[in-house]
């Protein structure tokens, strides 16, 4: 019976293929042949088995697509636009004791902390962008090592004054500054005292505006992008798992600097950030946000007295050793540089090039040779 009726419907469907054969094209239903104006070919209709037109890309297409979006260069987060040619803002930031807390440095993508003389110490904070900060400060002088660290970013350093050395180096490599002691910037309302901020000595009140330090770059004529042949990574690369170089414990890290200051660093699980103490007090941006950092990178450089007795010579070229820590871990590093204008590169001790987690960055330098600090890890 069912071989019965598959012949009588075979039969009929032959019937009525000849049937519309005969009807001719005109008696197919819109939905299987729309109409087509006669100004425009008609593209063919696809097989049902055949995949939409707006097909999902390949994994493979995905990942090329986002590794061509932008990132900032300095910290490896995304970026709205590509930011590797543009030139960042190296700002010398007061870290006196009597100079907390700053202001405008949680807006920071690197905070480099290097000695001073008298046992202090100085920060650089590194501004890929400085448009929305409000105020950055206190500023404070530079010295050749600072300036050295901005020859490396190929960075607008933002100053006031500095020592013989450092100013006549500035001189002679052509570094662009914005300098309140030497009145280069304009207007003339880039820098201002905070009246607030003078109960210990008028050095400890000086602050610049963020647009104004743009504008005064942009009067000035420095060039907004860096110099062909410029390495726009800085030397730095990023990945979500960097943590996974690191073999020791770093819940805490305690930086001993040569002239007796420290700097401590407690690691937060929840948030996978290092928070900072000094002076016994949490480092603050103004008082109010606390400043956090994806990594801390302890690096050693050969430091020495000057003849005067005084200033320092700290050697931030050749190589020496380090630490990097992130996710509450630690592994020794090495440092490297071949010269004042190369950038700094890091690398595990086995030469393998070190990858920052993404965020934030604070490099502490630290000192080695016959004036020496230590680091402690707990």
């Amino acid at each position: 019976m069912k071989t019965s009726r598959r012949i009588v419907s075979l039969i009929a469907a032959m019937l009525l293929l000849i049937s519309l054969a005969a009807c001719g094209s005109s008696e197919e239903t819109a939905e299987e042949t729309p109409k087509v104006s006669a100004t425009m070919p008609a593209e063919p209709t696809p097989e049902p088995t055949e995949a939409p037109a707006e097909a999902t890309p390949e994994p493979a297409q995905e990942a090329a697509e986002l590794d061509a979006e932008p990132i900032n260069p300095l910290t490896g987060e995304a970026a709205a636009e590509d930011m590797s040619s543009v030139r960042p803002y190296a700002v010398m930031i007061n870290n006196h004791r009597y100079a907390q807390p700053q202001a405008g440095i949680s807006q920071a993508d690197m905070i480099w902390e290097l000695m001073e003389e008298g046992g202090i110490t100085r920060m650089m904070g590194i501004f890929t962008d400085l448009s929305d900060v409000e105020r950055v400060g206190t500023i404070r002088s530079a010295r050749k090592y600072n300036v050295s660290v901005a020859q490396a970013l190929d960075a607008i350093f933002v100053h006031a004054g500095g020592s013989d050395e450092a100013l006549n180096y500035i001189d002679e490599i052509g570094l662009a500054d914005i300098c309140f002691v030497r009145g280069r910037y304009s207007p003339s309302s880039t820098f201002y005292r905070d009246p607030t901020r003078q109960s210990h000595g008028i050095e400890h009140s000086l602050f610049a505006i963020g647009e104004k330090l743009i504008e005064s770059a942009e009067n000035y004529g420095y060039r907004e992008n860096h110099y062909d042949g410029f390495d726009g990574t800085y030397g730095l690369s990023f990945s979500d798992t960097a943590e996974e170089q690191c073999t020791e414990p770093a819940t805490y890290i305690q930086v001993n600097y040569a002239g007796g200051k420290t700097s401590s660093f407690f690691y937060d699980e929840d948030t996978g950030l290092y928070s900072m103490e000094q002076f016994g007090d949490t480092y603050t941006d103004d008082g109010y946000d606390n400043v956090r950092f994806k990594n801390v990178i302890v690096m050693y450089a050969d430091t020495h007295l000057q003849s005067d007795g005084l200033h320092l010579t700290i050697d931030l070229t050749g190589s020496n050793r380090g630490y990097f820590c992130c996710g509450g871990k630690y592994v020794p590093i090495r440092w490297n540089r071949s010269g004042e204008s190369d950038n700094f590169h890091f690398t595990l001790e086995d030469g393998t090039p070190l990858a920052l987690g993404v965020g934030t960055t604070f490099v502490a330098v630290n000192q080695s040779g016959s004036y020496s600090g230590s680091t402690d890890f707990g």
